[in-house]
């Protein structure tokens, strides 16, 4: 064998195994937080990254039992209190994602507006901020009448009156089913602070789970956005059996 085959061959040799390599590779990844009590059973974040650790989708699991035992949330009849949070640690991997923490709010009596959203339901905030920055926000917040730059809201959306402390400005989508006459299931919404969205929101009846659906919707997108990152398209709401665990995902993160 002459040199120069002999070259062709070693190279040839590298070759394969470079493509064994990557072959090797998983094509998806899964990287958990830390789950946490959440009725009778658990709560966990997730992110799905590609074989680039590029991130896919972000989103969260209850177990089946997080359904059972909630909260009844009789005495916020006779008081203000707020909802019953929960706090989901995000995992490490979060970091390529906009979002910072994830917090789930159980509001066994539901909210405002009357006849909308008083059905018992879950709001899952998926935040943009830091929790210091967010526990900075008050009641009534001037800052949150400061809205972001046209370019930057979602198309259709509109702002919503008032705001929520520790969260801002709310942001609804008036073709929503439940503003069509429709009875309230699920929606998305946006929140906004001085200027900048942030959170993401998927709002879903304890009903509409219970019924283990398995839905997916376009998330209507803005013409700019204020930072670089891998944004969600879509979101789902699901039941996978084999799990015995309810998901709600927000899905098809595309890098803007």
């Amino acid at each position: 064998m002459t040199f120069k085959s002999s070259l062709l061959l070693l190279s040839f040799t590298f070759l394969l195994m470079a493509c064994d390599e990557e072959e090797d590779k998983p094509l998806v990844n899964m990287h958990y937080g830390q789950a946490v009590e959440f009725g009778d059973g658990t709560a966990r974040s997730w992110v799905k990254t590609n074989g680039k650790g590029e991130p896919q989708a972000i989103g969260v699991s209850l177990s089946k039992e997080a359904l059972q035992g909630l909260p009844s949330g009789e005495h916020l009849r006779t008081t203000h209190a707020v909802p019953y949070a929960y706090d989901v640690p995000l995992p490490q991997q979060a970091d390529k994602t906009p979002f910072k923490h994830l917090v789930i709010d159980w509001n066994p009596q539901g909210h405002e507006p009357e006849g909308i959203y008083d059905r018992p339901h879950f709001d899952m905030h998926f935040y943009m901020i830091s929790p210091e920055e967010r526990m900075q926000i008050g009641a009534d917040d001037p800052k949150s009448e400061i809205f972001p730059p046209a370019s930057q809201i979602p198309e259709g959306y509109i702002a919503t009156p008032g705001s929520v402390p520790q969260m801002g400005k709310h942001w609804a989508d008036p073709a929503s089913e439940e503003y069509q006459g429709q009875e309230f299931t699920k929606t998305f919404i946006y929140g906004s602070y001085n200027g900048a969205f942030t959170f993401y929101e998927p709002m879903i009846t304890l009903a509409y789970l219970q019924s283990e659906p398995n839905a997916t919707m376009a998330i209507k997108q803005p013409s700019e956005f204020a930072k670089s990152g891998f944004y969600p398209m879509q979101y789902q709401i699901k039941y996978d059996a084999a799990a015995e665990e309810y998901l709600i995902v927000l899905d098809q993160l595309t890098s803007r």
